[in-house]
């Protein structure tokens, strides 16, 4: 991140691949004296520690567990019926907006 914010062409926004990633990145905004409104940071997973006022991250919010369960199952039936075809199972998610965008 620190390498990104010292571009002469710095990004505008980050997307994170999780949210202690992100957690990462808005400690490097602190540190060049930059704040949301110089570059959202965005992550995803909304652990309970994004809600917290010190980071206030936008994230999005997945069925993490419902995930799981259901990946564990297709598992287990391609194991069981090896010639099944794959299938496709699509979640919701949901963008939390918090302090580390402009849109809060």
């Amino acid at each position: 991140m620190n390498r990104l914010l010292s571009r002469a062409d710095r990004p505008q926004a980050v997307f994170c691949a999780n949210d202690h990633m992100a957690f990462g990145a808005l400690d490097a905004l602190r540190a060049n004296q930059l704040q949301p409104r110089d570059c959202w940071v965005i992550g995803y997973d909304d652990v309970e520690m994004a809600a917290w006022e010190s980071f206030s991250l936008t994230t999005v919010r997945q069925p993490s567990r419902e995930m799981a369960r259901v990946g564990a199952k297709m598992m287990i039936d391609r194991i069981y019926s090896p010639g099944r075809a794959p299938r496709r199972v699509n979640f919701p998610c949901e963008l939390i907006v918090r302090g580390s965008t402009e849109l809060a």
